[in-house]
């Protein structure tokens, strides 16, 4: 048996052979990683060529009833004169340049006010909210959120109280018709929650086809390994750093007035 060199473990061998196979597996691997790259590169194009087509083929197959809008964030699918004239897209005016903008939160507003009008629960009935109040709601409702979501958009305008051993969720003044205060039990809270989002998923135009897409849309990309992109470009996504820092204040404020309230009991 022929003597060979030892084996470098900080390199290749030494020999000239060796060496130059080396060089060449160098040289392959450096080949097959372009290949790769531009294999990676080629899916990728007709996996986004694949997506922009069912985007085209989603867009038209409702053209011819919807028309989806972007504006202030919310996606408004306009079907008929009243919702197009509201989001200023339609005027019967003659004259259109010459009329006041329309708002569509405002528009929201009033179906929720007639709605809790309409409710069973008697101190639903003098709230009023306004515009700054469900505005966040209203904007959000197209990122698919959820029931608890508008509760806590509701929440940065409310406070919790305790009122001897009971939790309510105190309404200001300002947003009712009383002009009064209004204490609201956990369950009225929950009903007040439930009528809003009633109104702005099922009354007003339903934007259900439009989160199927998205869900679908969802489902692809998360099977690409692409999902971070949603998560970087969804406002939503940033809702949960945005929660904790309301529950810690919310926590502080608490705290503050538990020690308020031992501080005036001691003093009494």
């Amino acid at each position: 048996m022929e003597d060979r060199p030892p084996l470098r473990t900080d390199g290749p061998p030494y020999s000239s052979k060796t060496r130059s196979n080396y060089s060449l597996w160098i040289r392959r691997a450096a080949t097959l990683e372009d290949g790769l790259l531009l294999m990676n590169g080629y899916l990728w194009m007709a996996t986004y060529e694949w997506l922009l087509m069912n985007g085209y083929l989603w867009m038209a197959t409702y053209e011819s009833s919807f028309s989806y809008v972007l504006r202030t964030t919310y996606y408004v699918p306009v079907g008929e004169k009243e919702l197009a004239s509201n989001v200023n897209l339609y005027s019967q005016s003659s004259q259109p340049k010459n009329d006041y903008p329309q708002d569509f939160y405002t528009y929201a507003l009033g179906k929720i006010r007639d709605k809790l009008k309409s409710s069973n629960i008697l101190e639903l009935r003098d709230i009023s909210l306004n515009r700054k109040i469900i505005k966040r709601s209203v904007m959000t409702i197209p990122y698919n959120i959820s029931l608890s979501g508008i509760g806590d958009h509701l929440m940065e305008h409310f406070e919790e109280n305790w009122i001897l051993k009971g939790k309510y969720v105190q309404i200001p003044g300002y947003a009712t018709l009383s002009g009064k205060d209004k204490f609201l039990t956990a369950s009225q809270y929950g009903n007040l929650c439930r009528d809003i989002y009633f109104v702005l998923t099922k009354e007003l135009p339903s934007l259900k086809m439009l989160s199927d897409y998205f869900f679908s849309m969802i489902e692809i990309f998360s099977k690409l390994n692409l999902i971070y992109l949603l998560l970087e470009l969804n406002p939503s996504s940033k809702n949960k750093e945005d929660r904790r820092r309301r529950r810690r204040r919310r926590r502080r404020r608490r705290r503050r007035r538990r020690r308020r309230r031992r501080r005036s009991w001691i003093k009494n």
